[in-house]
């Protein structure tokens, strides 16, 4: 009796022993490192969050579509030129700095073709600067004819801009008259060339034969010789003003029509 209560008595000892150890194991303070680690997950730095942040934003966006100093954005002056403007030295003109592109003249009615064409085009891109072909509309003369003359001459591999058609008269028709035909030329010269032409003309005749909404698919090009900009009667925007027809140039001898990209549109709108 008495050696069994002795072995209750030191069972009892040891499980005292083993719940102190225990209790002083749990109440042992963390290592210094512990601490370093759980403050390290707990407290993130802001600034590197926010760097992380914008830089996963700004991964999507092309730079090149909202860059304003990308080089399609910088091209906004230009001009256009013909025979009057006879020979041009195109290596001054470029070397000036201020012109990016150009319309050269290439045909009118239904057989005229510019004599000065093929050099102005070969020239102008050679030395690189954006070229683009005009065509001088006659709304009297045949269609067909209009458009054999502007297709012989005007070749696709040759042009960095879309085709401009110059209206300027009505040619004796009534306004009715000139919007059918106008609008008949535009739409096979779209479909021959694969792309809407630019359409040219001054602010009055616009407001006189071109407004209505038969053209508002197609950009504009409006010749106003003043200091204000243009105003549409139907509040149409258009790509480009021509601003002046007695322009300086280097490389020109004598006047010529300078234009402008005006703002919200892009040289590239008018990409061939």
């Amino acid at each position: 009796m008495r050696l069994r209560l002795h072995r209750i008595y030191i069972s009892l000892l040891s499980l005292c022993l083993l719940l102190a150890s225990l209790s002083a194991y749990a109440a042992k303070p963390a290592k210094a490192k512990d601490k370093k680690k759980i403050v390290r997950l707990t407290n993130p730095v802001p600034d590197a969050l926010v760097k992380v942040s914008i830089r996963h934003r700004d991964l999507p966006v092309s730079a090149e579509a909202v860059n304003p100093n990308s080089k399609d954005y910088l091209i906004r002056e230009g001009i256009d030129v013909s025979h009057y403007q006879g020979t041009i030295d195109w290596d001054r003109v470029a070397s000036d700095g201020s012109i990016g592109y150009v319309y050269i003249k290439a045909t009118e009615g239904e057989s005229l073709v510019d004599d000065m064409y093929e050099y102005n085009v070969n020239e102008a891109r050679r030395v690189g600067i954006k070229v683009g072909s005009y065509h001088f509309f006659r709304g009297n003369a045949s269609l067909e004819m209009q458009l054999n003359n502007l297709t012989s001459v005007v070749k696709r591999n040759k042009q960095d801009l879309v085709p401009l058609i110059d209206v300027e008269h009505a040619g004796g028709l009534s306004k009715d008259e000139l919007v059918s035909r106008l609008k008949e030329f535009v739409t096979a010269v779209s479909r021959y060339y694969g792309c809407k032409p630019i359409i040219y003309t001054y602010q009055n005749f616009y407001n006189r034969y071109l407004q209505g909404g038969e053209f508002n698919n197609y950009p504009l090009m409006i010749a106003s010789y003043h200091d204000n900009q243009p105003q549409l009667n139907d509040d149409r925007q258009y790509n480009m003003w021509q601003y002046t027809s007695h322009g300086s140039v280097s490389g020109i001898r004598g006047r010529t029509d300078r234009s402008k990209v005006m703002e919200g549109f892009s040289i590239a709108d008018l990409y061939f």
